[in-house]
Parts: structure tokens; C-alpha cells; sequence
């Protein structure tokens, strides 16, 4: 059997966008980029102020928690849908946004 261009081209695409849908994890209806983006944007609010009184450097948990104090006021909508996530999901989430390979 041959497979011309054409029928490679669409299960390569097909095949990408399965995966992509399998890396797009939802939490609650709202993508994982959209929480790790949120958390990101409260970490980098807070983060001069909360940095030196925890002497500089601080695990991915610690910095989840502070952030997640202070998410409210930083990502309102954000911070009441995360709230509803399990501690499971909340813990891979700062993980994602605050762990080994992250930027922070």
C-alpha cells in the first residue's frame, strides 16, 4: 500500500492534535495554562516583597502558598476557580508553575 503526501500530511495532524488534546489538561472547565499563567503573574506581583523575608530562596510548595494567599487579590476569578480544584490538582499545578524546569 502506498500513502501519498497528502494522507501523511492528515495523520500526522490527526495524530498531533490527539496528543495536544491529551497535554491540554482541563482542571475545572479552564486550561492548565491559563492556572500556571495566573499563578505566574501572582508569583511575579508578590514575589520582591515575599523573596527576602523567606531568606532568598523558597521550595515550589512555599511559593504555591503564598501565592495562593495572595491570588485573590492579583487573579480574583482565577483564585475562586483554583480554590475549588482538590489538593491533588492543586499541587501539580504549582509544580508545573514553580518546579524543576520552571523559570523560577
Amino acid at each position: 500500500m502506498k500513502i501519498i503526501k497528502k494522507q501523511l500530511r492528515r495523520i500526522i495532524r490527526e495524530e498531533k492534535q490527539k496528543l495536544l488534546n491529551e497535554v491540554a489538561r482541563n482542571y475545572s472547565g479552564v486550561s492548565e495554562e491559563h492556572f500556571v499563567n495566573a499563578l505566574a503573574n501572582t508569583w511575579d506581583a508578590i514575589r520582591a516583597d515575599v523573596l527576602p523575608m523567606m531568606g532568598g530562596t523558597m521550595h515550589y510548595i512555599e511559593i504555591g502558598e503564598e501565592v495562593m494567599a495572595m491570588m485573590h487579590a492579583y487573579e480574583r476569578e482565577m483564585g475562586e476557580l483554583f480554590d475549588r480544584l482538590s489538593e491533588e490538582e492543586q499541587d501539580e499545578l504549582f509544580k508545573k508553575a514553580f518546579g524543576p524546569g520552571s523559570s523560577y
